[in-house]
């Protein structure tokens, strides 16, 4: 009885530690990503600068900084949410809408084809071999 407690304690302990890795490993590229988000700040408040510029710029300079390594993530209800969270805000920089303007969601989000989510397990999906997801 002793070693099955120790064994299985080991295993939660593992557990916990893969999952430890996984938030630590989304949250850096997420602070990696945020900061080339300020570094851009000059781009998004810029008015001479189109949306739909912004927008590439954003898909091309912030998504692939974010996205690097994320065919091994394994990511869980929580981390979606934070992600999702954390790219809303990106959005609503990139158009210049805040929280008190009462903006939906649903509203910034039509800027963009996918969302982050999606492409990661797009990414997931083509790492495993199992070709283009719909």
């Amino acid at each position: 009885m002793k070693n099955w407690s120790k064994s299985q304690s080991l295993c939660v302990q593992a557990a916990k530690s893969r999952k430890m890795e996984n938030v630590n490993r989304t949250s850096k590229e997420d602070r990696l990503a945020s900061a080339t988000v300020g570094k851009l700040d000059k781009i998004w408040r810029s008015c001479s600068i189109s949306t739909k510029t912004k927008v590439k710029v954003y898909e091309s300079l912030v998504i692939p900084v974010f996205l690097y390594g994320s065919e091994c993530w394994n990511l869980r209800k929580r981390e979606d949410s934070k992600i999702l969270s954390t790219e809303m805000g990106w959005l609503r920089k990139i158009l210049g809408v805040s929280r008190l303007q009462k903006v939906r969601n649903e509203t910034v989000r039509n800027i963009q084809e996918e969302t982050i989510i999606n492409r990661i397990q797009k990414r997931i999906f083509t790492w495993f071999g199992h070709g283009s997801v719909n």
